[in-house]
């Protein structure tokens, strides 16, 4: 308000305090009417949340419960209003009256009464009457339940409930416990019922009966509609001053330690009973201490001792420790502070209080009464006493009054203190006066009127003047001054600013504690040094987030604060001991004045928003501040509700693997308050702290848990801890039954497992001893085989050898005899007849050498390579082709050469390349027709020598060309001269594969054929090699290449034993045929056939079915059974096995093992 008024002037001021009248006037309290007393309301009234309550239920957990006046059943747990709900997610509803016991709530819905378990959110009807009930009560673990016939006894062990009757007529309005009676009031009158038995007479029957209370003192006080009644007595209570509550509809009786407290149509009322006087406490709109509504619908006292008001707008809260801190209000009446703001008080020797404020000076004595109020004076920011004067600071200039005189006294000041803003003033040890001014600090003696001006060069502020906001004197006689830049110390006269004070938001209040310990209050921080020689102050850590200090006092145990947050006490060593927030006897922002004191009495004074506090400090720290709990409100288990309200019947399951929450809150409640949880039976036991008021546990493993809650202040140690146990199921696969389970399923499985393998064992010993059988069968028919091959053998060779000799007389001797004349011939001749004649013999003798080799090592000894020699391709092509133009020119058949081979030489046996060119011109002459032309080409690339023969023969169609190089193969089936043996490609195959080459055909129907002969180059020059003549000699020295295997061969020998194997393995299944081979082999089906029938000689159905037979012929030979025989070898019918069987060997299978056996 200081830092508001600061820049107004004279206008601007009158103006502000006329408004702030006005503003007064509309929010007077009634005088005394609740002055010491704070009526908090709940937090959701502030948002505009409205709960209106005609009843007030403890719950057994913490929290309380609601009966609103729509039926509905509301819990409460300082936090968040929880509406009630049954199993089925329904809000409960239609709720008249309720009672609880233990962990379950007793309630009157729609007239029946039901019990409702929040543990299990299970509501029971308990059907005990038709007639509606209207009330109900507790009594110990009794219930009782009230319409009006009767009165019903209700426990948890009951099977039926014990009924007593009321009267004939009687109407019941309500049912009452007070002392160890039931009290049933009616509209005309009230029955007393004790030890289960009914009380003669009615008492009170002239009046309705509205409230019954028995208190500390055993007295019973009676409400009705017409006023309070006491201990039986039919006339209405009198009060202090002979007032009573006639004509007053008494709603609700309660006692606190305040008193007896009565709720009536027209207010709250406080009776206290040693003194009888009695205190009403009205609804006000603009009063923060008052109630909220005027009608009391209900009064309760909770398990604190503390008091709970439900009116018709909404619950208030009233806890006992707000008796202890004192109020003078501020307002318009003569018995409150007509101000709307304290800047200073102070404390003069005699006893009296003075309070500067923005309307002037409020004096006081020691009992906070009002003794006077000097409202000429303007606005007072500070106050200095002096001689039995006060030096005042205001809006107006420098100002002087005598307590002797009690008027203003003039002293001979300079002018410029008149009507000039004085921010402060300070009275030092030598009486001088010290004034702070804006930009400005003077220093006054009024003995010798000297006035002393210390400038504003002394200022650091770098946006401007600064405001002198503070001026204090130390025990040490030095003085500090603060403004709203920093704190500044008066040294030998000149101002030193103190760094750590700089950035502070300026200086608030200055303060030295018993200790000689200097407090500084800035603006936003608070800051303490412990030697006031050498200043070194530290920043101490307030209460709450972002709280604003005021002011500071002492008294004998420590420092308080007041702050934005509520009140703080320190120790000595700036250690945060306690705090006062609400509802804790202090309101939201109460504290916002630098003005506070210490009284002689040991009080203290803080000037606050609503008017003056005074606080007994010693009172208060002997009570237990925390008077909060954490309370449950609600727990999911995988965010379904599951409990209600803390309750716990039974330890409460969490199956594995499921999230369980904790909705948690805070009662009575405490604003933004941090908690503390730690989980027993975890491997962290230790205390967290937890942001916010949701607690989730998504990772337990199984066992017992104990969720241990609690409020994170100052003592935490101290705090009452909310417990709950709960357990982690184990998952299903780790149950008794399911390990059981597990462990006969393992031993089922071993024991199956034993018994395949039993099986399996059996099955393969019979399979072995059926695959020695076939091998020993094998064995013998390949003995057979062999012995018939060798007989077959020795009969061929014998008549090889008679062939060979008549072959060496008739091939031998006509070949000599031809060679001798023609070389006779070549000698006598000359030119090209001599070239014919040399080509004759050279024909002649390469026959010869051939048929030495025939007749010495069998008809393909030429296939096999013998000692190798370098030879030159060009000149035995050139020779080769000529050779055979004869034969050509014979059939008109055009035959030509196209050689590119110059310098290129191969590495071959003799005569080999002849042969092998040889037998393709010969079999282009047979397939070309006259007048046809054959080509043969010849070139090298380095790497391989490639010769081509193409001719414009017929061709051949797809099947003779993939059939072409085998042996024996001819086109006819009828042997002539021209077709010959079908050995001649066959040959010239085995050739070139022996010198790693290769040859292919191309050829189409009519069109011709092509064949292309691929050979590796030994050597090539352009410039050609030296070389023999066509006879190349052999080379000895050279040594043997060694020639690759025959990988066609190889190769073929390979498929025939996968096929082999694979028939071995799945003959025995019926379904096995040509389809399931090709797919076993990742082949087609024609190319299975085909290939097999190349390989073999024969179809692969055939095969398997000759397989299959024999198999048969070994198990029969064995003695197993004729039908395990079938369906062994994969005939799923025995009779359709023996009739093959018969059509195959001619004899039934029976006739075979007789057979058999009659042969061993």
């Amino acid at each position: 308000m200081l830092l508001a008024l600061k820049n107004m002037n004279m206008n601007k001021a009158f103006i502000a305090i006329v408004c702030l009248l006005f503003s007064l006037l509309g929010r007077l309290p009634a005088a005394n009417a609740g002055a010491n007393h704070a009526f908090y309301p709940l937090p959701h009234q502030e948002q505009g949340s409205l709960v209106s309550a005609v009843k007030i239920i403890n719950n057994t957990n913490g929290g309380l419960w609601f009966v609103d006046v729509q039926g509905e059943l509301i819990f409460y747990d300082g936090r968040i209003l929880h509406s009630t709900v049954d199993g089925q997610g329904n809000i409960i509803k239609g709720v008249t009256d309720a009672v609880m016991v233990n962990q379950s709530l007793w309630l009157i819905r729609d007239g029946e009464a039901f019990q409702y378990s929040p543990a299990e959110t299970r509501l029971r009807n308990l059907k005990i009457s038709q007639i509606p009930l209207k009330h109900v009560i507790s009594k110990g673990g009794e219930v009782w339940f009230a319409n009006d016939k009767g009165l019903y006894l209700v426990t948890e062990r009951q099977v039926r409930p014990a009924f007593f009757s009321l009267p004939e007529g009687f109407i019941a309005t309500g049912l009452y416990l007070a002392g160890e009676s039931l009290f049933v009031a009616g509209e005309s009158g009230l029955y007393e019922f004790k030890d289960h038995q009914l009380i003669e007479p009615m008492t009170y029957p002239e009046y309705q009966v509205t409230a019954v209370y028995a208190d500390k003192a055993n007295q019973l006080w009676v409400g009705t509609n017409e006023g309070l009644f006491v201990n039986h007595i039919e006339k209405p209570y009198l009060f202090k001053d002979r007032k009573q509550l006639s004509h007053h509809y008494i709603s609700s009786i309660s006692e606190t330690d305040s008193g007896l407290w009565i709720g009536t149509k027209k207010g709250l009322n406080l009776l206290e009973l040693e003194s009888r006087e009695l205190h009403q406490f009205l609804a006000r709109r603009h009063d923060i201490f008052s109630i909220d509504g005027n009608q009391i619908q209900a009064l309760h006292r909770d398990d604190q001792g503390d008091l709970w008001i439900a009116s018709n707008n909404g619950i208030n809260y009233f806890p006992n420790i707000t008796t202890l801190f004192k109020r003078l209000r501020y307002g318009m009446q003569a018995d409150l502070i007509q101000a709307g703001q304290i800047n200073d008080v102070i404390e003069l020797p005699d006893g009296d209080i003075w309070l500067a404020t923005d309307l002037g000076l409020v004096e006081l004595n020691a009992e906070l009464d009002i003794v006077r109020q000097i409202t000429s004076l303007g606005v007072v920011n500070h106050i200095a006493y002096r001689n039995n004067e006060l030096w005042l600071a205001t809006e107006r200039g420098l100002k002087v009054f005598s307590l002797s005189s009690n008027e203003q006294v003039s002293y001979e000041l300079p002018p410029w203190f008149n009507n000039k803003h004085v921010v402060s003033i300070m009275v030092d040890h030598y009486e001088s006066v010290w004034i702070g001014m804006r930009s400005t600090l003077y220093r006054y003696w009024p003995d010798s009127q000297e006035l002393v001006s210390f400038g504003s060069h002394w200022q650091l502020d770098p946006k401007g003047d600064e405001l002198a906001t503070i001026i204090f004197e130390d025990s040490a006689k030095q003085v500090w001054i603060g403004t709203d830049y920093a704190l500044y110390r008066f040294d030998a006269g000149r101002l030193q600013v103190i760094e750590q004070t700089r950035g502070q938001g300026g200086v608030l209040d200055l303060y030295e504690d018993q200790m000689a310990q200097l407090w500084i209050v800035n603006n936003h921080s608070l800051q303490f040094s412990p030697d006031l020689k050498n200043l070194q102050p530290s920043t101490i850590k307030l209460m709450g987030e972002r709280a604003n200090p005021y002011c500071v006092v002492s008294d004998n145990k420590g420092v308080w604060l007041g702050s934005s947050k509520g009140m703080s006490h320190f120790s000595f060593n700036a250690d945060l001991r306690q705090h006062f927030a609400p509802p804790a006897g202090v309101i939201e922002n109460e504290f916002y004045s630098q003005a506070c004191e210490r009284l002689l009495s040991g009080k203290l004074l803080f000037g606050g928003r609503e008017g003056l506090l005074e606080v007994t400090p010693d009172k208060l720290l002997q009570l237990d501040t925390e008077l909060s709990q954490v309370v449950i409100g609600e727990i999911r288990i995988n965010h379904q509700l599951r409990q209600f309200a803390g309750a716990s019947e039974e330890l409460l399951l969490v199956p594995f693997g499921d999230s369980v929450s904790f909705n948690l809150g805070v009662f009575p409640f405490s604003g933004p308050t941090k908690l503390q949880f730690r989980l027993s039976g975890n491997e962290d036991d230790s205390w967290h702290s937890l942001n916010g008021y949701l607690l989730i546990f998504d990772t337990l493993h199984p066992g017992n848990y104990t969720l241990e809650l609690r409020i994170d202040s100052l003592n935490s140690e101290l705090q009452q801890v909310t417990t709950f146990p709960f357990q982690i199921l184990k998952p299903w696969y780790l149950s008794y039954w399911t390990i059981g389970t597990f462990i006969l399923l393992i031993c089922s499985i071993i024991m199956l497992l034993i018994s395949w393998r039993s099986k399996n064992v059996k099955e393969q010993n019979l399979h072995l001893k059926q695959a020695v059988f076939r091998k020993t069968v094998r064995i013998e028919r390949q003995k057979q085989q062999l012995h018939s091959s060798n007989k077959q053998l020795q009969y061929i060779l014998n008549v090889r050898q008679n062939v060979m000799a008549q072959l060496s007389h008739e091939l031998r001797t006509p070949l000599t005899l031809i060679l001798g004349p023609v070389k006779k011939m070549q000698e006598a001749s000359h030119g090209e007849e001599a070239e014919k004649f040399s080509m004759i013999a050279r024909n002649v003798e390469r026959s010869l050498h051939l048929a030495d080799q025939l007749l010495a090592k069998g008809a393909l000894a030429f296939l096999e390579p013998e000692k190798l020699c370098e030879q030159l391709v060009s000149p035995i092509l050139q020779a080769t082709v000529m050779s055979w133009q004869m034969e050509a020119d014979q059939k008109d058949i055009i035959l030509c050469l196209e050689d590119k081979t110059e310098g290129a030489s191969i590495k071959t046996a003799p005569y080999h390349l002849e042969i092998m060119v040889g037998n393709l011109l010969s079999n282009a002459l047979k397939y070309t027709a006259t007048r046809g032309c054959i080509t043969v080409t010849a070139k090298n690339d380095r790497v391989y020598l490639t010769i081509s023969v193409a001719d414009t023969g017929k061709g051949m169609s797809e099947d003779i060309r993939d059939s072409i190089f085998t042996q024996y193969f001819k086109e006819g089936a009828e042997f002539n001269v021209e077709s010959g043996f079908g050995l001649g490609l066959t040959s010239v195959k085995q050739l070139v594969e022996c010198y790693e080459g290769d040859i292919s055909v191309i050829s189409y129907k009519g069109v011709g054929s092509e064949f292309v002969l691929k050979l590796p180059l030994y050597r090539y020059d352009k410039r050609g090699v030296a070389s023999a003549a066509n006879d190349c000699p052999y080379i000895d020295d050279l040594p043997m290449t060694k020639v690759a295997p025959n990988t066609t061969t190889d190769n073929s020998t390979s498929w025939r034993k996968e096929v082999i194997a694979l028939v071995e393995q799945h003959f025995h299944d019926a379904d096995f045929g040509t389809a399931a081979a090709a797919k076993a082999i990742f082949t087609s089906e024609r190319s299975l056939q085909r290939k097999f029938k190349q390989e073999f000689n024969m179809s692969f159905k055939d095969y398997v079915i000759q397989f299959r037979f024999e198999q048969a012929q070994l198990m029969l030979k064995q003695g197993d059974k004729i039908s395990d025989v079938a369906l062994s070898c994969g005939f799923n019918d025995p009779s359709y096995f023996s009739a093959r069987f018969k059509n195959s060997f001619g004899m039934t299978p029976s006739q075979f093992v007789a057979s058999a056996q009659g042969c061993k």
